[in-house]
């Protein structure tokens, strides 16, 4: 099913809807985690209603579950979603979707959404203003079909009034799927530069890496695999430090603890299973010397001080998402 749920999304984007029904494991997880990030709708079958409730409830314990419905419910309330996606009231997008989101001296109009970017600031400390305009546009066009608004300004009301909205918002805008090795031919490329990171370190330097916008630490861990792999394959390794940063605390938590579900098999070789993780009966934990190079922590590149003397930086999924300024400071940091 993940793997489905990951072609549906590159198929389909923002049409594309995935459903979770009963089912004894945890497959369908991380496929709706890709279906969030291309704008798609998610929902899981009522875990009580189920005649087996894990897989469902694997799907809501992601936090990407847009719905949590009993099944009888699921196809009208799909058919009110995509049926409002050509009513939605939104701002106009910029052309080149370079300007950021709540510049000054557009249209009144776009009063409201900078209205929405103040609530979302007040309401939980994180600043969107740099981040591309159509983008934050689109998400939250995303949040009036789930919430089943279609004027601007009546889901301006909905995010003062309605418990947790904010934080719904807030996770559209801060998801950054990723899974492990993701893009082989970039690790492959990353894979074959390694060896020059070690060339200058002895057993009392140390190999730092940084990654950027890390999500649930997928990426982290693959680069803390390769470098360990190479560190493995020397006479005198130096130690390994991994910092792995993102301003979504629910995606550090689940990076922290080293979990993830059976269907990593997909993306991980059996070898490396055999040598990362241990496998348990909720998926597969990342093994306690290689979590232990890893360090997570809630950051904002933006505004934060950096982390200093770095001899890798990875930054593969954030860039994209924000407007040519915040690029720049976030380079010369």
């Amino acid at each position: 099913m993940d793997l489905f749920f990951r072609t549906l999304a590159e198929s389909h984007g923002p049409h594309a809807t995935a459903i979770v029904l009963s089912g004894l494991d945890g497959d369908g997880a991380i496929g709706i985690k890709r279906i969030k990030e291309r704008g798609g709708l998610t929902i899981a079958q009522d875990p009580d209603e189920a005649e087996y409730g894990a897989m469902p409830r694997s799907a809501i314990d992601t936090g990407m579950v847009d719905w949590v419905l009993p099944a009888a419910e699921m196809g009208r309330r799909v058919a009110r979603y995509v049926a409002l996606e050509s009513r939605v009231q939104l701002p106009e997008d910029d052309a080149d979707d370079e300007s950021d989101a709540a510049s000054p001296g557009r249209a009144p109009a776009d009063q409201e959404l900078r209205e929405v970017l103040n609530l979302l600031r007040t309401r939980t400390g994180r600043d969107f203003s740099g981040y591309k305009r159509a983008t934050i546009v689109r998400r939250i066009g995303r949040r009036m079909q789930v919430n089943e608004v279609q004027a601007f300004a009546d889901y301006v009301g909905c995010l003062r009034t309605r418990p947790g909205e904010a934080e719904a918002l807030l996770q559209d805008l801060l998801i950054s799927v990723t899974n492990f090795f993701r893009d082989p031919e970039c690790f492959a490329a990353l894979e074959q530069e390694i060896p020059a990171l070690f060339s200058d370190k002895g057993a009392n330097g140390a190999l730092r890496a940084w990654v950027v916008a890390c999500a649930t630490g997928e990426e982290a861990y693959s680069i803390a695999m390769l470098l360990a792999e190479h560190a493995a394959r020397l006479p005198t390794p130096p130690p390994v430090q991994v910092f792995a940063t993102d301003l979504d605390e629910q995606a550090i938590r689940v990076a922290r603890e080293g979990i993830y579900p059976l269907s990593i098999s997909t993306d991980v070789s059996e070898e490396r299973l055999r040598r990362f993780f241990t496998k348990e009966h909720r998926g597969y934990r990342v093994r306690r010397e290689l979590r232990e190079q890893v360090l997570f922590a809630t950051h904002d590149v933006l505004r934060d001080a950096p982390f200093s003397r770095q001899d890798l930086v990875s930054c593969r999924n954030l860039l994209i998402y924000l407007d040519r300024d915040a690029q720049r400071r976030l380079l010369e940091t």
